[in-house]
């Protein structure tokens, strides 16, 4: 019988969803990969926030 053959799947039917997520078949990578898209976002996020601070400080100060 082979790994997740039908009988398995029958008994535990919850598997069935389980085994096609990523984060179950390539754990490791999703904990890395998860929180470097996390600081990217929030560096994007800060670098734009501080473009349009200067730019207001520059034309209030001019």
């Amino acid at each position: 019988m082979s790994r997740f053959g039908k009988p398995d799947l029958k008994k535990r039917p919850e598997d069935r969803d389980r085994i096609r997520t990523r984060g179950y078949t390539l754990p490791n990578l999703f904990i890395f990969i998860t929180p470097l898209n996390i600081n990217n976002l929030l560096g994007l996020l800060l670098y734009k926030v501080s473009l349009k601070t200067s730019f207001t400080l520059s034309l209030l100060t001019n």
